[in-house]
């Protein structure tokens, strides 16, 4: 039997209330659940919100849960515009807008977890708390050919086929596919003293078999923001999210009551 770390299960299939609204130029894709405090949930790069589903409902006993396909990604549109961190997180920003919500907490993983962090330096005022798995600060935080792995190779065939399934861009995969290699061409590109503004209670999680994301980097970022700490995720990868959704969700309810 292979260890956890190397299955990548399937994608949950929880249905939930998908809708869609224009911000920030473009129709994007969200579904809310739940009524409390507002808690945005963002998928990694190539993925769509369906990855958070064993999450969303749980958490949507005591939130107001938004999760949200980022733009290009699942249900989302897209225009010509390039991707960057910061055009997701003013995709984020303006669509918090539109649902009337001031203040919020955000969980990410991988480039989502990214954007919470570009959302929280852009308005630091809002985020109250951050739970960000498997990110990275810099291009210096990855692990060479780390992304090789055969888990990640199913990863990327496995969401081509989501995407066809569920894109509204009339983008081909291809053309997709390159806008996302342009998008990790040197971003994100935050040092320590950039961190060091991020002031939201924070929980930076990493997988202790991670294949893409350096674990002393993650240390790193963790020690940089001032009311942040490093989790280590046993038996995990970079797709801790889905081998171990009831782990992922007990530790963001912790961060969100404050343990």
């Amino acid at each position: 039997m292979r260890p956890p770390w190397r299955n990548l299960p399937p994608t949950p299939r929880e249905e939930l209330p998908w809708t869609s609204r224009l911000a920030n130029g473009v129709a994007i894709a969200y579904a809310e659940l739940g009524q409390g405090p507002p808690l945005l949930l963002l998928h990694g790069g190539y993925a769509n919100g369906d990855y958070w589903g064993l999450q969303a409902r749980a958490l949507s006993r005591r939130h107001r849960v938004i999760v949200i396909d980022t733009r290009g990604h699942g249900r989302s549109d897209a225009d010509e515009t390039p991707f960057s961190y910061d055009l997701f997180a003013s995709d984020v920003l303006g669509l918090v807008d539109l649902l009337g919500i001031r203040t919020f907490s955000v969980a990410g993983w991988s480039d989502g977890g990214i954007v919470a962090l570009c959302v929280a330096l852009r308005e630091p005022d809002r985020v109250t708390c951050i739970f960000a798995l498997g990110v990275n600060a810099s291009p210096a935080g990855l692990i060479d050919a780390g992304g090789r792995s055969p888990v990640f190779e199913a990863y990327r065939l496995r969401t081509s086929e989501e995407y066809a399934a569920l894109s509204v861009t009339g983008i081909p995969f291809e053309d997709f596919r390159r806008r996302m290699h342009q998008l990790g061409d040197g971003q994100p590109d935050w040092i320590p003293p950039d961190l060091a503004r991020i002031s939201a209670r924070t929980v930076v999680a990493i997988g202790d078999h991670d294949e893409v994301i350096r674990r002393q980097h993650a240390g790193m970022m963790a020690r940089a923001m001032p009311d942040a700490r490093l989790l280590v995720l046993p038996a995990t990868s970079h797709f801790a999210l889905i081998q171990a959704p009831a782990l992922v969700t007990a530790a963001i309810l912790d961060l969100l009551d404050g343990r």
